[in-house]
């Protein structure tokens, strides 16, 4: 989307929701290629976004914690520390306030990550107006975030 599409999204559409879905890139077995949480991440957050009917989808955050699949006997894993991965999402959530959204969810497509995700959630933002919370991206998402959110 460019610039002028989210602007009218957000306040000529109401979409005042925005999902920030977490992928990952580790090893998962031989038969499973890399990146493939950051390439599910995408068509799983437009789907629970379509199904809220209120909300957009951040591009997807490609890097997650995934520390214990570093492995020279299995390669292709990208870690970035608990500490940092918290950062960047905080940081996320400061630039969707800044865009305009009134909601911020947090979502991880697996398991690493989770546990910092919901910290980030629980930290206020720059305007108390504006709330953040986590999910996973589990099919139970859209029961758990709609009475959340649906309201703008």
């Amino acid at each position: 989307m460019t610039y002028p599409e989210i602007y009218a999204a957000i306040h000529q559409q109401g979409k005042t929701t925005v999902l920030v879905v977490n992928g990952g890139i580790e090893q998962r077995g031989p038969h499973a290629v890399l990146g493939g949480h950051s390439l599910t991440a995408k068509p799983q957050g437009v789907d629970i976004a379509r199904k809220l009917g209120n909300a957009l989808v951040a591009p997807v955050m490609p890097f997650s914690i995934a520390g214990r699949h570093l492995n020279p006997k299995t390669p292709g894993s990208v870690n970035i520390p608990g500490p940092l991965f918290a950062a960047v999402n905080e940081a996320v959530v400061d630039s969707m306030v800044v865009n305009g959204f009134k909601n911020i969810v947090l979502m991880g497509e697996h398991g690493g990550g989770q546990k910092e995700l919901e910290e980030v959630a629980k930290r206020p933002t720059r305007n108390t107006a504006h709330r953040a919370c986590t999910s996973s991206s589990a099919g139970t998402s859209t029961r758990r975030l709609k009475p959340i959110f649906s309201s703008g």
